[in-house]
């Protein structure tokens, strides 16, 4: 589901007044309007369009269709992540993150596990740890 995470419903979940306080919430905002195309095409099959979040969302269109109703999985998906937004910001305990599969870091695109494979020091890596500006505080 990670290529499914931007699309117009995760718009409207950034779009509430808090999120401004997050160090994502613009590049996420422009991820969502960017990157739907690639949503709509690896979503619309394999429970990425519809699961059990049509009961929560009330059904679904066609998958593949983007019309009133959209896909619940992409809603549901929008709704976790604004939850998960919130807990970033308001957490004591814990320091979160967000780091996307499409972030750049000095030029270089992002890689899930890169830095498992590069740490820091390693060969001029020290970009890799992208984390660290990420955190609310």
């Amino acid at each position: 589901m990670r290529t499914c995470i931007f699309n117009r419903y995760r718009t409207l979940s950034l779009a509430t007044p808090w999120i401004a306080h997050l160090p994502w919430s613009t590049l996420y905002g422009d991820y969502a309007t960017a990157m739907e195309g690639m949503c709509l095409r690896a979503g619309r099959h394999g429970g990425k369009w519809v699961n059990s979040s049509d009961s929560m969302f009330g059904g679904s269109d066609e998958e593949g269709v983007l019309g009133p109703q959209g896909p619940s999985r992409w809603k549901q998906r929008a709704l976790y992540d604004a939850i998960k937004d919130s807990y970033a910001l308001h957490s004591l305990e814990v320091s979160l993150a967000r780091v996307s599969i499409h972030d750049e870091s000095g030029g270089v695109k992002r890689q899930l596990g890169d830095e498992e494979r590069h740490p820091a020091g390693a060969g001029g890596t020290e970009g890799l740890h992208y984390g660290q500006d990420r955190a609310p505080r």
